[in-house]
């Protein structure tokens, strides 16, 4: 009698301290996948604070036999004025017309740049087409502050001297086969309107943001820039800016001073010294 009382309280002990063991093994488990749980909640309201913002234009080329090219256009948060991964997009097309925009003359299907949204910003245009006719450019659809009534989007037309705003009308335009990097521009004024477009040094400002060289001339067009040292060797030499905003990477320089050299696309020449 004796023994099996002794034998039934060591069995309990058992009992308890597995149930005990198994308990505490739970609570642990749970704590931890709370605090996952709260960690992953915590990490998604953060993310879904970050406002992304867009601005964007969707444009169509459109000409015979039915031929249909389109690319993007637009300026959002985190984006540059150079080529960002995983926001711009190479051009990859086998058609017989295309439609695409430019960054340091390589021919991208969407490319978005950096705020702040200016009026005075221009985008270069690349069309290419195998057949001859009759073309006819159009916005698909836009958003954010292009939908501002306000906000024209302007075809440049270079050949014509033309500017057609996109918003109240669509632009036809005749070409035979060929590449056409210098022909259209996407701006958001009227250049035609303003009474001097003199390219002066006061319009190229010259600024760095880490370790590359920005170059901006306002309204003005460029088609060459080119960077000289002090005792006038060549640094740095573009040819094929056609735009009004040039982003240079990698030129490894000291700080020193530079001349730099620009010519815009009627061919007024601007030199300015600047230091690195």
């Amino acid at each position: 009698m004796s023994n099996n009382l002794t034998y039934y309280t060591m069995k309990t002990s058992k009992k308890e301290f597995r149930f005990n063991s198994i308990t505490k093994i739970t609570v642990v488990l749970l704590f931890i996948i709370g605090s996952l749980h709260m960690s992953a909640a915590g990490m998604s309201s953060k993310a879904s604070s970050t406002t992304i913002e867009r601005h964007r234009v969707w444009l169509n080329v459109t000409g015979p036999a039915d031929t249909f090219s389109q690319t993007l256009i637009g300026y959002r948060t985190g984006a540059t004025d150079g080529v960002d991964a995983g926001l711009d997009g190479a051009f990859f097309n086998n058609g017989a017309i295309s439609l695409t925009t430019l960054i340091n003359n390589d021919r991208y299907a969407i490319q978005f740049r950096g705020f702040p949204f200016s009026s005075s910003s221009m985008m270069p245009l690349s069309f290419e087409t195998s057949i001859s006719g009759t073309f006819t450019l159009a916005i698909d659809h836009m958003d954010g502050l292009f939908l501002d009534p306000n906000q024209p989007v302007y075809i440049y037309d270079v050949d014509t001297n033309n500017y057609v705003n996109l918003k109240t009308t669509n632009y036809s335009f005749s070409a035979t086969p060929g590449t056409y990097n210098n022909r259209f521009r996407v701006v958001y004024n009227n250049t035609l309107d303003v009474a001097d477009n003199t390219f002066r040094v006061s319009d190229l400002v010259v600024s760095k943001s880490n370790g590359s060289i920005i170059i901006n001339s306002g309204n003005t067009v460029l088609v060459n820039v080119a960077l000289f040292s002090i005792d006038g060797k060549m640094l740095y030499n573009n040819k094929n800016v056609n735009s009004n905003e040039l982003l240079i990477s990698n030129l490894y320089v000291n700080n020193q001073p530079m001349i730099v050299k620009a010519i815009s696309d009627n061919g007024n020449i601007v030199s300015k010294k600047w230091l690195y």
